[in-house]
């Protein structure tokens, strides 16, 4: 058996490089990389390990994964917009529990029949890099008009970053995400849109405000204490660092877990 790491060779948001990178971690080597958007072509390969967290219904074409490749699903979406075949959910339910980023995927995966859990989301694991602290605040793909309610005294004094790129071969994904998470790790304060940069800087303790609806189906039950923030509320321009630990270490646990039993099957 090998060891992979997961990623998305059509993404050009730099949050599911994050993902991967959160992923890694818990490996105890990466012989070769399992593309999300094209498993039908690993067909032949060896019997291959993989941490299958992200989203899923993107690219339905090409999921379930071959046999020989073996998943372990954790903070896995699947979105309301795609059907899921007999073929997949039957995928699933050979591979449960499937713990689940959000409580949609977990309520829609339990209609199934299929065992679920609520996990959150992986990245809630990623350890702060030993930098200091300092004193940038970062606005990360803030649109309009969610720019327009950011006070004058933090507007200008802060450096825009985004989350696209260019499509990434698996040499890069590691450079694509630790380009953001140092940024994320040293911040004051961080500004988004994103959800896959507000989730590492909660893991860094790094204060943070979410501009999206609240509504966003990809929320609920992704971290305790999240909520998207819009214009119309009043929004806390100075929030507290949440307490994750119990979720995070949930997840580790998880992870550490599935890795070992995986390994003792090598052996």
């Amino acid at each position: 058996m090998q060891f992979a790491a997961f990623f998305s060779s059509l993404s050009i948001n730099a949050g599911d490089a994050i993902q991967t990178v959160a992923a890694m971690r818990f490996l105890p080597c990466v012989d070769t990389f399992i593309d999300r958007d094209n498993l039908q072509s690993y067909s032949i390969s060896p019997p291959t390990f993989y941490i299958g967290n992200g989203w899923y219904s993107n690219n339905v074409d090409c999921f379930p994964p071959p046999d020989n490749l073996l998943p372990f699903y954790i903070s896995f979406h699947w979105h309301p917009a795609n059907d899921a075949s007999p073929t997949v959910l039957k995928h699933l339910k050979e591979n449960e529990p499937i713990g689940t980023r959000d409580e949609h995927t977990c309520h829609w995966l339990k209609k199934q029949g299929i065992d679920a859990y609520l996990s959150g989301c992986l990245t809630l694991t990623l350890e702060r890099p030993t930098l200091p602290r300092g004193d940038a605040i970062l606005m990360v793909d803030v649109y309009q008009p969610y720019k327009n309610c950011i006070p004058e005294r933090l507007r200008k004094n802060a450096v825009s970053l985004s989350h696209t790129h260019r499509k990434m071969t698996c040499c890069r994904i590691e450079e694509v995400a630790w380009a953001r998470l140092y940024r994320y790790a040293t911040a004051r304060l961080v500004i988004t849109s994103r959800l896959h940069a507000a989730l590492p800087c909660i893991a860094f303790g790094t204060p943070v405000v979410l501009l999206t609806d609240r509504n966003d189906i990809r929320l609920a039950g992704v971290c305790p204490g999240l909520k998207g923030q819009t214009p119309e509320e009043h929004i806390d321009w100075d929030p507290p660092p949440l307490d994750i630990q119990r979720q995070k270490q949930d997840l580790i646990d998880r992870c550490v877990s599935a890795v070992h039993n995986a390994k003792m099957k090598v052996d």
